[in-house]
């Protein structure tokens, strides 16, 4: 079961580049002053990176070769630009990188340069073959649920028992939207947590401004401006969800990214024309009660320790959840996030094995009462009857008598005898 693995997505993250390094004696050429700072972009070391305000070329020696580039922060939009032999433009791509790790090929380019607006801050830049496969994927693909939160902690923190309950025991199949953007740690400690209780699927950042400390008013401006909006709804048709949830947007939430992230989501999803079968956001006044299970407490506080940045807060994880349904399918209730949805149709769904309860001990049947069987006496011998003693007595008292006569008769014999001899 995934919740007892070790998250094969974060093992694969942390591992040097190296499985994906071949020595094709490339040429990596840095902005101006900062040439020293190569090693750091080829040591196979993820915790080293250099931080670049130019544009940073990679020449690829060999045909069929792809630039490997790992972010240290991922930044907001970066120009890609493939190059020939000398070095003259071929085509090029205004991207929005979604994953620490990705993978850049056009075909007979030999040589790839990137470009960010502000700084850009780079863990890794070599070349791999261009059939090298990396070790996830962003999946694009529908899902069950897509949760839209602000930044990574959330996910555990507000939402970890209803994520160890559908991602972990139900399996349902699940996709993470951050609005904020985060640095490198932060995005680990999400992937942690994530996969601890049961998500799969590698979490999309959408790199939003980050606004430390900024009011409500400024985050809501900012992130609420240009080209954001429209692609969140973009990001929900997508992923095609059967349940979006996110955070409270109330003015009871007091985190500004927090509040303005679940304003966007709501806005989003209510803009669509072909809208999911469910909007649910968390409320104080909602009607859906969600209390988790001793079982999914514990593995959200788990989860929750995992995000070492997050200890130091000392937060505790949610057990009940309240939440508004603001879109409802028809037949729904507040019973659960899934009323109303045939499971059937969902892309994942395991049906959870009950808890065993505890087997009542048995009623003792009650022994039953022995009546104590009366003891059978032994009969008394039976006592002589006087009669037969007084037989008794006078059958010894005639053999005495005989005896005596006949000692008696023997005397008078021997007397008799003795008479006649002399």
């Amino acid at each position: 079961m995934k919740r007892f693995l070790i998250p094969i997505l974060i093992i694969l993250l942390l591992l040097p580049t190296l499985a994906f390094a071949e020595d094709g004696g490339d040429e990596l050429i840095m902005p101006e002053g900062s040439e020293h700072k190569a090693q750091y972009l080829q040591d196979d070391d993820i915790k080293t990176y250099a931080t670049l305000n130019a544009s940073v070329t990679l020449m690829l020696n060999g045909n069929n070769r792809a630039a490997l580039i790992e972010w240290q922060q991922l930044p907001e939009s970066v120009t890609v630009e493939y190059l020939n032999e000398g070095g003259e433009l071929i085509f090029s791509e205004d991207c929005s990188p979604q994953m620490l790790m990705e993978k850049y090929y056009y075909e007979g380019c030999a040589g790839i340069r990137f470009t960010c607006k502000r700084e850009m801050k780079v863990s890794t830049l070599r070349s791999v073959s261009a059939d090298a496969a990396l070790p996830f994927a962003l999946d694009s693909s529908p899902c069950d649920i897509l949760i839209i939160l602000s930044e990574a902690g959330e996910e555990s923190l507000e939402l970890g028992v209803l994520l160890a309950r559908y991602g972990l025991i139900y399996e349902l199949d699940i996709q993470l939207c951050y609005l904020r953007e985060m640095n490198r740690d932060r995005i680990e400690e999400a992937l942690c947590s994530l996969s601890a209780l049961g998500i799969d699927r590698y979490p999309l950042f959408m790199n939003f401004s980050r606004e430390e400390g900024a009011p409500y008013n400024g985050v809501s401006s900012r992130w609420k401006s240009g080209a954001n909006p429209r692609l969140l709804a973009t990001v929900i048709e997508t992923y095609a969800p059967r349940i979006v949830i996110t955070l409270d947007s109330s003015e009871a939430n007091e985190t500004p990214t927090s509040r303005v992230a679940a304003e966007m989501a709501v806005q989003a999803v209510e803009a669509l024309e072909e809208k999911p079968d469910k909007l649910y956001r968390l409320s104080a006044e909602g009607g859906l009660v969600f209390t988790a299970s001793e079982a999914e407490f514990e593995l959200a506080s788990d989860a929750y320790l995992l995000q070492d940045s997050q200890r130091v807060y000392r937060f505790s994880v949610e057990r009940e959840l309240r939440f508004l349904a603001i879109i409802e399918v028809e037949g729904a209730d507040n019973s659960d996030i899934l009323s109303g949805i045939d499971t059937q149709t969902l892309n994942s769904y395991v049906t959870p094995t009950p808890e065993p309860t505890a087997t009542p001990s048995p009623t003792p049947t009650p022994e039953p009462t022995q009546t104590p069987t009366p003891e059978v006496k032994a009969s008394p011998e039976p006592t002589l009857a006087p009669a037969l003693e007084e037989e008794e007595a006078a059958t010894g008292g005639t053999l005495i008598i005989v005896a005596i006569a006949a000692a008696c008769a023997a005397a008078v014999v021997v007397f008799i005898v003795r008479r006649k001899k002399k």
